[in-house]
């Protein structure tokens, strides 16, 4: 057999070995999913609106009330997420608080909502009129925002767990930069009158099923043991890519010759 026979082998390997190298190129780099549950809350507590200056940041229960319009109470709390490392990507959160009892009515089918704090409060000093000592609410019965609000529905029988979806808000803190000030937990319609019902869910004070903030989240880390930052993959490899290369053209140019001369 001559020469010629192999010319196309030779360059098959040639781009077969480009064509590998550059997908190990210009695949991205690994991502890492991280799943945690964060409990208990690291501040909770409940204000009444019929107790305005009252601090009920101790309790083992945290009251939600609503139905009669000077009968409202809220629900304040809080995880800290500084474990969650800087850049990562929120791929959902839920929030969960165990629903131990009810009095008055069954608040069964009632929808529930969760919002974005927006005032650094405190759990041993806020009230219904002040999120601290000596600093009231812009509007008494907290200050919050809607962005990302999410609901959930109390469910028909007590000794359960209720789930909101918070994934935009932890979104907002963690990728977005807005300060992590906790959830406020309230009726929509606490201000309006209608049948009267108090639903109690375990506070991080309780010694069981305490407040919990699930989340997964995904981080991108570096290739190869060691590394501390990110590789650029490509300024690594180009060398070794241009020398294949070469080696591909010198082969193909000697056999070109080679066949010439045959």
């Amino acid at each position: 057999m001559n020469s010629t026979g192999h010319l196309p082998s030779r360059i098959s390997i040639t781009i077969t070995t480009i064509f590998l190298i550059s997908c190990l190129v210009l695949t991205p780099q690994a991502v890492y999913a991280d799943f945690h549950a964060f409990t208990p809350s690291v501040a909770d507590a409940y204000i009444d609106k019929l107790n305005p200056n009252s601090n009920f940041g101790s309790f083992v229960m945290l009251d939600l009330s609503s139905g009669d319009p000077n009968l409202v109470m809220r629900i304040l709390l809080r995880f800290d997420l500084s474990s969650i490392p800087p850049g990562s990507t929120i791929n959902v959160a839920y929030l969960q608080l165990f629903y131990h009892t009810y009095g008055n009515n069954d608040p069964a089918g009632r929808s529930l909502t969760a919002y974005q704090v927006t005032q650094d409060w405190v759990e041993t000093e806020s009230s219904w009129n002040a999120y601290k000592a000596l600093n009231p609410w812009t509007t008494p019965g907290g200050d919050y925002s809607g962005d990302g609000a999410a609901s959930s529905t109390v469910p028909s029988s007590v000794s359960q767990w209720v789930t909101w979806d918070v994934t935009t808000i932890v979104t907002a803190w963690i990728q977005g930069g807005q300060p992590n000030y906790g959830f406020p937990i309230r009726d929509p319609n606490d201000g309006s009158s209608f049948l009267h019902s108090l639903v109690y869910f375990n506070s991080r004070e309780n010694s069981e099923n305490q407040p919990v903030l699930k989340v997964d989240w995904s981080t991108s880390r570096p290739v190869g043991g060691g590394i501390s930052m990110p590789i650029n993959k490509l300024a690594v490899l180009t060398p070794y890519l241009a020398i294949v290369g070469l080696a591909g053209a010198v082969t193909v140019y000697i056999a070109v010759k080679k066949k010439h001369r045959d």
